[in-house]
């Protein structure tokens, strides 16, 4: 970033975007687009650029729902070179690993998040990370797609909305068992909902982007599943995990937390036992016991809670509207992550 600036702020406008559409589709998307910026500054998106498409869906969303964008712009020429979506977080817990680099847990993203040794400002990065974990206040961090290496920490803007609770929980209710048979068919139905190549529309929820947005996952199985006359709840676990998956070309994610929906199912002699259903890692049911199994981390700690709860550790829910316009930005990251060749990766077994 050497010869660049930053722009981290609301986009004011697409206008440009509209102005060269003509051109762009004329000349095979060649021609930059021009982005607008909160403060006066612009940049251009080169419509060569591989990654150009997915960024101008998200720069035109982003601008759509008034969410701040950190840009980073070549100085020489003003082309965007690194686009990242901010978040407003508390800091969870902070670790130093044995390579040096600090792994950190946030509370508005499931995603283990990197600071590296070698990272510009690793000494300011690390302070404002620390001293927020100490404090418990709310900073803006940004991160790169998909690896989430730390870029960029600060103050919470004015202009950026605290990220809180979107509505208290409700009470309670009953929680009806159901057969292994019907388990399996609403597993079946909220796995069908998969987003495939090509295809990345609502509701299509992104099961194959392994690195982050379980809790949004999570949400919208719950409201298929009550649609369907099912009552889920939910498990929640942390900290520290370490998840295999042929999703990720690293065949392996790291997570501060981890959601999934549970049912309540009658087992053959009629006990009742909690099930897991969690597309992103299993092909089918699994027992709550197998399914921590899988996450790396034996000491890691269970939370059971009401299906309500949408963000860390069921603190306040949302809307299924609210859940789906955040799978947007999976969804979108899922297009980034698929452009030059989609999953399942080859992975050992």
């Amino acid at each position: 970033m050497s010869n660049s600036k930053v722009h981290l702020g609301i986009i004011k406008d697409l206008l440009a975007l509209k102005v060269t559409e003509a051109n762009m589709l004329r000349d095979n998307g060649t021609i930059p687009l021009t982005v607008n910026f909160d403060n006066g500054m612009s940049a251009l998106l080169d419509m060569s650029h591989p990654r150009a498409a997915v960024w101008a869906n998200m720069i035109s969303r982003l601008q759509r729902n008034n969410q701040p964008t950190y840009i980073e712009i070549d100085a020489d020429t003003d082309m965007i070179t690194r686009l990242c979506i901010p978040i407003a977080t508390k800091v969870i817990a902070i670790r130093t690993n044995a390579e040096g680099t600090v792994e950190v847990a946030l509370s508005a993203s499931d995603a283990l998040y990197f600071l590296h040794s070698d990272a510009p400002d690793f000494d300011k990065l690390h302070h404002a990370i620390q001293q927020a974990k100490d404090t418990g206040t709310t900073i803006l961090v940004t991160a790169t797609f998909h690896n989430f290496d730390i870029v960029d920490v600060r103050a919470l803007p004015q202009f950026v909305a605290s990220q809180g609770p979107f509505g208290p929980l409700p009470d309670p209710e009953p929680i009806v068992p159901v057969s292994q048979e019907r388990c399996m068919e609403l597993f079946n139905m909220v796995s069908a909902e998969t987003c495939v190549t090509g295809s990345m529309k609502s509701p299509c929820i992104a099961y194959k982007y392994p690195y982050s947005g379980c809790n949004v996952r999570a949400h919208l199985m719950c409201y298929m599943m009550r649609a369907a006359g099912a009552t889920p709840e939910k498990m929640w676990i942390s900290p520290g995990l370490r998840a295999k998956t042929s999703n990720a070309p690293q065949c392996m994610v790291g997570w501060g937390w981890h959601v999934a929906p549970t049912l309540l199912v009658i087992q053959p002699g009629g006990a009742l036992e909690k099930m897991v259903l969690d597309p992103s890692l299993c092909d089918g049911p699994v027992t709550v016991a197998y399914w921590k199994s899988l996450q790396g981390n034996p000491n890691a700690t269970l939370t059971p809670a009401q299906w309500e709860g949408y963000n860390f550790l069921a603190k306040g829910t949302a809307t299924q509207q609210e859940a789906d316009d955040e799978m947007e930005n999976y969804r979108e990251w899922l297009t980034d992550l698929w452009r030059e060749s989609p999953p399942p990766y080859k992975c050992p077994q």
